[in-house]
């Protein structure tokens, strides 16, 4: 004889129902509620002195410490500390700055100078594109003004007969020549090379004395990837003379896009993110280290930038205390002075290597999920292509009114992002470039937040 049996639930002594509907089999009746009850909160990224806006004019400080450059110019000292697989003066292979100096404008007469940007050489000659002029100074302003009029490179006045040549955002140095004698004038296109480092390879850059940092904000650097590996290369703080690193080691591929190769990349690191900010008699070095050989990566133009009238700012969303937020959607609204409309068509006359009418940005706006304090998540978003690379990121509206354009643009995750309050989780918005230039710049997520305190 069968044991008659139900199902209870021992906290309160309940009973479950069987429901029996005619021409249907008998079935339990099962709750199809959620289990938990959550709070819909759309919420803007924001930040305690310009709110929501994220259209803001960041200006770094006049005068950056500038840490090495390739040895273009004499900066601080590099050494291989672990390994001897970095090339500190690697010359006319990827360069982000080069330099032209001028000992002895006399001597220059019908000589040429050769720049060859991405794979592309051009030759100024004396004296068709520039003359040599009365001065080693005079003749150094020529040889800028004829480099600046060449795509894809700047070249800024020249400090004691030396010139600065830059390559703008998505142009890479990859030769500087003259014909010019070495005692007259000298061409510099140099990076460091550490496509050879191995792993746990560590180079420094060593000061040779301390920094005072608290008038300093960031490091910024440039990297040319050439090949990569998640475990990336670290930068941090070092103090010489007590041998003991300072803060915390940082990964540059949290900071860049680690998936566009053959391209210098801007990085921009916080001191604060650094964990060295403010500190006065003890740093002077910046150490960095290879965690995988095939991170193959030249690295160019490295400072530490003066605090400025506006920093880089962080743009967040954070859970309350005692609350999950599960994140399902990212949501960007761009305004700018821009005509998009086509003539005769429905499709918008957007760009997709700018930001509306906005040139495509140096550094980038930086996206980062941060759990206990590590960076889980990173993006770089640099044009519009940036915003739209990713699974399930559509342009939703698009408005014109012949003089200024407004977009929206929507990525949904396909599984929520979790934000715990008591793991210090973030969402982070870095803005390091001035975006002054649009008219409205913000962003909110779609969130449900979860009552964690019973």
């Amino acid at each position: 004889m069968p044991i008659k049996s139900h199902i209870t639930d021992p906290a309160t002594g309940q009973k479950a129902s069987v429901d029996k509907t005619e021409g249907e089999t008998s079935g339990l009746v099962v709750a199809t509620r959620n289990l938990k009850t959550y709070v819909t909160k759309p919420m803007f990224f924001l930040n305690d002195t310009y709110g929501a806006d994220m259209n803001i004019g960041v200006v770094v400080g006049a005068t950056p410490e500038n840490v090495h450059d390739g040895i273009d110019k004499t900066q601080w000292t590099a050494s291989a500390i672990v390994g001897g697989n970095f090339v500190f003066n690697q010359n006319n292979v990827h360069a982000k700055d080069a330099t032209i100096t001028v000992l002895d404008f006399n001597d220059l007469a019908g000589d040429d100078i050769v720049i060859s940007i991405n794979g592309s050489a051009t030759t100024k000659s004396e004296p068709g594109d520039w003359a040599k002029g009365a001065s080693n100074n005079a003749c150094a302003i020529n040889i800028a003004n004829a480099i600046n009029g060449i795509t894809g490179v700047s070249a800024s006045p020249p400090a004691g007969a030396v010139v600065t040549i830059i390559a703008d955002v998505g142009y890479d140095i990859d030769s500087l020549t003259t014909t010019g004698a070495g005692a007259d004038i000298t061409v510099s296109a140099r990076s460091v090379d550490a496509t050879g480092a191995l792993s746990n390879n560590v180079a420094q850059f060593d000061k040779g004395g301390d920094l005072d940092l608290s008038g300093y904000e960031s490091v910024t650097g440039w990297i040319y990837l050439t090949g990569w590996n998640a475990l990336g290369l670290t930068i941090y703080g070092w103090d010489v003379g007590a041998a003991i690193q300072l803060g915390n080691s940082v990964n540059i591929g949290d900071y860049i896009n680690t998936g566009s190769l053959n391209v210098w990349q801007k990085f921009t690191i916080s001191l604060s993110d650094l964990g060295i900010s403010g500190l006065v008699s003890t740093f002077d070095a910046l150490r960095v280290q290879i965690l995988h050989p095939s991170v193959n990566a030249y690295l160019d133009y490295i400072q530490i930038q003066q605090t400025g009238t506006i920093d880089p700012q962080n743009f967040s969303i954070r859970p309350n205390k005692q609350t999950w937020l599960h994140v399902t959607g990212l949501y960007w609204s761009i305004g700018d002075a821009l005509n998009t409309t086509l003539a005769n068509s429905s499709m918008p006359s957007l760009s997709y290597d700018q930001i509306l009418g906005e040139a495509e940005l140096t550094s980038g706006i930086l996206y980062q999920k941060i759990k206990d304090g590590n960076v889980e998540i990173s993006a770089s978003l640099n044009k519009l292509a940036d915003f739209l690379q990713w699974p399930e990121a559509t342009i939703d509206d698009v408005i014109c009114d012949a003089t200024n354009t407004f977009i929206t643009i929507r990525t949904t995750f396909s599984e929520p992002l979790i934000l715990r309050a008591e793991d210090s989780d973030e969402l982070r918005l870095t803005i390091n470039d001035d975006l002054s230039g649009l008219l409205w710049l913000r962003a909110t997520v779609e969130a449900k937040e979860e009552d964690r305190s019973t």
